[in-house]
């Protein structure tokens, strides 16, 4: 057609199959809100006006694959465009239609695959639709359409007895007075409740008398779409009549004013009461700032809501903008940023998520389960509250668990962060978790279990926890694949927890934790605790390289029985396993049975290396106990701890402190409690140590005075510390350091003798004193620049040369 003005008589009816009738505007984009530069009624357009002659319909068809395109239709006072008999193909594209003074812009009836796209309607009045598909209909699409002022009783599109249909990508607005829904799928009389599939996509609906988007039949999307500022009685979504099985996702529904003077709950999102609310699901939208409610449910059944953005990360805000009595809404979304602008609708950040305990929960999934669902790879908060559920994680997760803190956060129930599938042993990519801020009880079980890391990296994070109930708190074993880093550090850390349940730690078969700031407090329940931490290495589980942990600045107390705070089991290795070394200092023990144990059932091991150092050992029935069959052959070295008494540990000990078992390297001791701050975990060293050198029990590697000079000279002891010899002879040939005094126990110089060479290469040292001399065999050295006049060696039998290098 060309362009002009067009005045037909009586309607235009289509009647042969496969026409298409294009106007000069053919395939041109009259949407206004578009940037298009159609102006209607303008000379390049071709335009069918009904006013002339007053017709009712404008164009009727009634064949098989009729294409109109770039016309502009107008001022009708029925359906302009119609189609009434049963046909498939229409296609309604490219053209302003406008005016309508009775009816629909255009209603399709009995019409299978129509489309209707990228055409701009506008001003329709009285009862009509902009656009409309119904009556037997199916497999139709509205899509790209621009549809505003539309001032009829329904809805600006409806789609009504349709099945199979689309509604995506349309800019519905401003319906003004008299106006009703945006989109409205179903009859409104709610006799389409049980035909089923439409897709309601990626529009735009804004400004809109009643509701945005309306649904009256089942198995509908709702996905994609933003909509705000509508003004509806019953939300700007609203779902009624017996209708199921409906999703809402991906969309933005804010800042929609609704009114609550019909219902004075209604919500962003609306559902009426016969509606099966079990089977609704809305996830992954953000719907903040409608009022007076987000989400409001009249229906009998529960409604999950869970995994909305809702404008704010405190639950207990939330609660008073949904009915929680009949609302599933955690776990939450934390942030309310789109990730990924340039798709339609909005796409949620599943990085952070929070649980709670308000509202409902539906289904057989726990509340914290649910959120480790939803976030693979981030944060899960979990608010204050207490929760009673058993999880399981997906191995390969990079999550974050954080309790709202320990004192307000309960998670009760066998509490299972098993990362390989309920035991299998996992060979995929790394698996990092955060455990952080609860009150943890397994009740009949381990409260936190992770295993089988054997062929792949585990990163473990729990701290800032309470552990207590009648069994244990962390089983954690056979994860050896990532070894400890020179930047990371560990791969494994467990600390600053409050560990009070009947055991501690198991942690066989691993490599590479560190324990430490940790409070094992096992006798403050009615049963005594076994062990505060198990450390075995046996069998076939687990890395052929073991060990490598480090204990420090924990506190262990009310260990009973046989098991130890510490308890150390080497048993039927396979062959080719290596030990690395363990470390253990700055811990406090204290009334245990047994502070550390050694059983050795292992022959092929005859060395561990491990170091026990700068430890306080106090009211414990044995400090360190090493057994078995084979401990006769390793030796432990835990020299430089305090064993509470001055005289040293006792059993294969001179002293009353507490005992040591043979193939335990006890000297030198500490002679004075080393703990500078008891109100914290372990031993805060901070002032200056007595050091105790006796010849007695096996002798530390290079002798027992120089490990005790070494110790002075190190960091771990900052402060001008005393060196008291007991009488012997001794090698003093290690370097000194650290301005130190060292002093024989009182007697004659002749009790006590030390071989040389002695260099001395800092100031402030003391060599001697009154009654507290030595015998000196070999020379003494100060060393370049060292202030010779804070260098005192005094009472002493020297027997070889004094040479001074220093200032």
């Amino acid at each position: 057609m060309a362009a002009g003005i067009y005045t037909p008589t009586e309607t235009i009816t289509v009647d042969v199959n496969n026409l298409a009738i294009e106007g000069p505007q053919a395939d041109v984009d009259p949407r206004v809100s578009y940037g298009s530069t159609r102006v209607p009624g303008s000379p390049s357009e071709a335009v069918i006006d009904g006013n002339a002659h007053s017709l009712d319909k404008i164009i009727l068809i009634d064949a098989d694959n009729v294409v109109i395109n770039g016309l502009e239709v107008k001022s009708g006072t029925e359906d302009m465009i119609r189609q009434s008999n049963p046909h498939s193909g229409t296609v309604i594209k490219y053209c302003m239609i406008h005016d309508g003074r009775g009816d629909e812009g255009v209603q399709l009836k009995k019409a299978t695959n129509a489309v209707l796209e990228y055409n701009y309607v506008f001003d329709i009045a009285d009862k009509g639709d902009g656009l409309n598909i119904a009556d037997d209909s199916s497999y139709g699409s509205i899509r790209y359409n621009e549809v505003a002022s539309i001032h009829g009783e329904n809805a600006a599109i409806y789609v009504y007895d349709a099945e199979h249909m689309q509604i995506i990508g349309n800019l519905v607005r401003d319906s003004g007075a008299g106006g009703n829904d945006g989109i409205k799928v179903g009859a409104k009389d709610g006799s389409d409740a049980t035909k089923t599939d439409v897709l309601v996509k990626d529009n735009i609906i804004h400004d809109i008398t009643q509701d945005g988007i309306s649904v009256y039949m089942s198995g509908v999307k709702i996905e994609g779409n933003n909509i705000y500022n509508c003004h509806s009685e019953n939300g700007a979504i609203y779902l009624a009549y017996g209708i199921k099985d409906i999703e809402i996702y991906n969309n933005v529904i804010h800042d929609n004013t609704l009114n609550p003077n019909v219902k004075p709950h209604v919500g962003g999102i609306g559902i009426e009461s016969r509606v099966d609310a079990s089977s609704v699901q809305i996830y992954y939208n953000s719907i903040c700032n409608n009022t007076p409610y987000d989400v409001n449910n009249n229906a009998s059944g529960l409604l999950d809501a869970s995994g909305n953005w809702r404008g704010t990360t405190d639950p207990t805000v939330v609660a008073t903008l949904v009915n929680p009595a009949k609302v599933d809404f955690t776990p939450m979304l934390n942030s309310g940023a789109d990730g990924d602008p340039t798709t339609p609708g909005w796409q949620p950040d599943l990085s952070s998520v929070t649980v709670h305990t308000l509202g409902q929960q539906v289904g057989t999934t726990g509340r914290i389960q649910e959120g480790m669902n939803l976030v693979t790879s981030g944060t899960v908060n979990v608010a204050a509250g207490s929760y009673n559920e058993q999880v399981w994680m997906a191995p390969g997760s990079n999550l974050s668990i954080l309790g709202a803190g320990r004192d307000v956060t309960t998670w009760q129930g066998s509490t299972v962060l098993d990362a390989t599938d309920k035991g299998t042993r996992y060979t995929g990519s790394a698996t990092v978790i955060n455990l952080s801020g609860f009150t943890l009880d397994g009740g009949s079980s381990y409260a936190v279990k992770i295993c089988k890391y054997e062929e792949a990296p585990l990163y473990l994070d729990v701290s800032n926890n309470r552990f207590i109930g009648d069994f244990g708190a962390l089983w954690i074993c056979r994860n050896s694949y990532a070894a400890r880093d020179p930047v990371m550090g560990a791969p494994v850390k467990i600390h600053d927890n409050i560990i009070e349940s009947r055991t501690g730690l198991c942690m066989s078969n691993s490599q590479g934790y560190d324990v430490y700031n940790n409070i094992f407090n096992l006798g403050n329940d009615a049963v005594n605790g076994s062990e505060a931490a198990y450390v075995g290495s046996g069998c076939s589980g687990g890395s052929l390289i073991r060990g490598d942990h480090h204990f420090y600045d924990n506190t262990f107390q009310g260990t009973a029985g046989d098991w130890a705070s510490l308890d150390f089991a080497f048993y039927a290795n396979p062959p080719g396993v290596t030990h690395l070394p363990n470390t253990i200092d700055f811990n406090s023990f204290i009334g245990n049975s047994n502070a550390i144990r050694y059983q050795m059932w292992e022959p092929t091991i005859t060395q561990i290396g491990d170091q026990i150092h700068y430890n306080s050992f106090e009211g414990n029935g044995m400090g360190i106990l090493v057994d078995g069959p084979y401990a006769t052959a390793i030796l432990i070295d835990a020299a430089l701890n305090w064993w509470g008494t001055s005289n040293g540990p006792s059993i294969e000990g001179p002293g009353t402190g507490d005992g040591v078992s043979a193939h335990v390297i006890f000297s030198p001791w500490l002679g004075i409690d080393p703990d500078g701050n008891p109100t914290l975990p372990g031993v805060q060293i901070t002032g200056p140590m007595l050091i105790i050198v006796d010849d007695i029990g096996p002798a530390p590697a290079g002798g027992y005075l120089n490990a005790a000079i070494a110790a002075s000279n190190s960091a771990d002891l900052p402060d001008h510390d005393t060196i008291e010899v007991r009488h012997g002879t001794y090698d003093a040939s290690e370097s000194i350091t650290d301005p130190v005094d060292i002093v024989s126990e009182p007697g004659s110089a002749a009790h006590t003798t030390l071989n040389g060479p002695i260099s001395i290469n800092i100031p402030d040292v003391l060599l001697g004193r009154l009654r507290q001399g030595f015998t000196i065999n070999g020379p003494i050295t100060v060393g370049a620049g060292v202030d010779a006049s804070t260098i005192h060696i005094n009472w002493n039998d020297i027997y070889d040369v004094v040479t001074n290098n220093g200032d």
